[in-house]
């Protein structure tokens, strides 16, 4: 099962974020799923579209039921959500919700702002209409912000078990660069001066779910954020016999003594890593782990070797920080 596109109402609070699905949408689908936020339960059509309602305790839901994607041949295909369906994703949100509270939220306000990218630079007005060289710059950022988009939805779909499907032929290297291409568009990556170094060996190929994506989206978004200032993260895949180990470098905090394996059990974040003052809820080391091992791809490992060159910020000690992720082919 995917993900219809849908808009989400706390009963609570009044508050309504969206929860994007595998497809691109207009702002005229956005006004027909907020008019739909005040239909009665069921299913409604708002122009040509067909949309879902569905009430819960603390929520209010608004579904698209009819998608129209592009594949990559560039066909238009259509997919048909039922309200059985429909009320599946729901009860799949409900159950996220209770037990990740505070991730959902996080990840709703980081999609809130991804969408805000998009928006911004799709705008054509008379300053840029005729400017090709900016409007294909524009187009090129909007391409690999959805990479992020999409990471999102995968990690979403996997977190609440609202995905099935079929294995792939997955692609490591095109999967980690396009995550590396969106991140550099990240209001964190901008604020921080991060530079990215990118290497790959050829044909680095698994068997996977397409939601592979949001593992590099995961290991790479940890590296930004732990960052101090204009450092590099650099990025590297190789094959080592019959495993393809992805390595994430960068300057991270410096873990203490027995906290190397801790940091990927669930809630876990080091001594170090609080007192840089960013926030978090040691969930997403914990995420990248437990995929691995749930869809039977590998582990993901850590390395601070205590000898590397080490710097002082804010008196917080930061060390050479590798986070490998090794992959049975």
């Amino acid at each position: 099962m995917t993900i219809p596109i849908t808009k989400c109402k706390s009963l609570t609070t009044g508050e309504i974020i969206i929860i994007p699905g595998k497809v691109g949408f207009t702002p005229e689908t956005l006004l027909g799923l907020e008019a739909a936020l005040d239909a009665p339960d069921g299913e409604h059509r708002f122009g040509n579209a067909r949309i879902g309602v569905k009430t819960t305790e603390f929520y209010k839901y608004a579904g698209l039921l009819t998608e129209s994607p592009v594949d990559g041949s560039g066909k238009i295909r259509r997919i048909e959500y039922s309200l059985a369906d429909f009320d599946k994703f729901c009860s799949s949100i409900e159950i996220f919700a209770e037990e990740n509270t505070k991730e959902f939220v996080s990840y709703a306000h980081d999609v809130r702002y991804t969408i805000g990218t998009l928006v911004h630079r799709s705008v054509v007005n008379a300053r840029n209409e005729n400017d090709t060289v900016q409007l294909a710059s524009n187009l090129k950022i909007i391409n690999d912000v959805t990479s992020i988009l999409s990471a999102k939805d995968c990690f979403f779909r996997y977190q609440t078990g609202a995905y099935s499907g079929e294995q792939l032929r997955v692609d490591v290297t095109g999967k980690f660069f396009k995550i590396f291409k969106a991140s550099g568009h990240l209001s964190t990556n901008k604020s921080k001066k991060i530079r990215f170094d990118f290497e790959s060996d050829k044909d680095c190929f698994i068997q996977c779910y397409d939601i592979f994506d949001f593992i590099p989206y995961l290991i790479i978004e940890n590296a930004i954020k732990y960052s101090p200032t204009d450092m590099d993260v650099s990025i590297s895949i190789k094959k080592h016999g019959r495993s393809i180990v992805a390595e994430v470098d960068s300057f991270g905090p410096l873990l203490l003594d027995g906290e190397h394996p801790l940091i990927f059990e669930r809630g876990v974040r080091g001594v170090n890593a609080k007192r840089m003052g960013i926030g978090g809820q040691g969930m997403g080391l914990y995420h990248v782990s437990k995929a691995l091992h749930a869809l039977g791809l590998g582990k993901v490992e850590v390395d601070q070797p205590r000898t590397g060159y080490c710097i002082d910020i804010n008196g917080v000690e930061h060390l050479p920080t590798a986070f490998k992720i090794i992959l049975d082919a």
